[in-house]
């Protein structure tokens, strides 16, 4: 899961993980409500 988050940021769209509008990432660290429901 680290390397699929960590992609945005290698392409330059991002600084953070948790910042790519179209990641879950945000939602797992509490930062932002992701645009898909997670199934835990």
């Amino acid at each position: 899961m680290n390397y699929i988050h960590l992609n945005p940021v290698r392409a330059g769209l991002v600084e953070k993980e948790e910042e790519y509008l179209y990641s879950s990432c945000g939602e797992i660290y509490g930062v932002r409500k992701g645009l898909l429901e997670l199934a835990v």
